[in-house]
């Protein structure tokens, strides 16, 4: 996937997932949905929640073997294996520019890389 962009895989229960950093240090924002139960329109009101999942793992970083859940506690993704250097951040949202503004106080007018632009 180039920088900045995003892809989307479909897996059914069972299957997995390799993410490869081929450079730099950070891999991605990841995001993890259930299609079961989709509501109207097909919005898929299950999703991974790292909320829930530091509950259920009782820490903040996951690690091999640990099960992450949904919003509704439910297991959904298995992590199987980790070759990143760094230490995963799973208390800071997705990047975005309006994210960039709080924390950092870039301005809305100033050029700065988001995954959401």
């Amino acid at each position: 996937v180039p920088a900045y962009k995003g892809a989307a895989v479909e897996l059914r229960k069972g299957q997995s997932i390799k993410v490869i950093n081929t450079h730099g240090h950070q891999v991605c924002d990841f995001w993890c949905f259930a299609t079961a139960g989709a509501g109207p329109g097909g919005l898929l009101r299950m999703f991974m929640s790292m909320h829930h999942s530091h509950d259920a793992i009782r820490k903040h970083v996951p690690a091999v073997g640990d099960v992450l859940v949904t919003s509704q506690s439910k297991p959904i993704l298995t992590m199987l294996e980790d070759s990143g250097p760094g230490v995963h951040d799973t208390t800071v949202a997705a990047c975005s520019h309006e994210l960039y503004e709080q924390i950092l106080g870039i301005g809305p007018d100033d050029a700065h890389d988001s995954c959401t632009t």
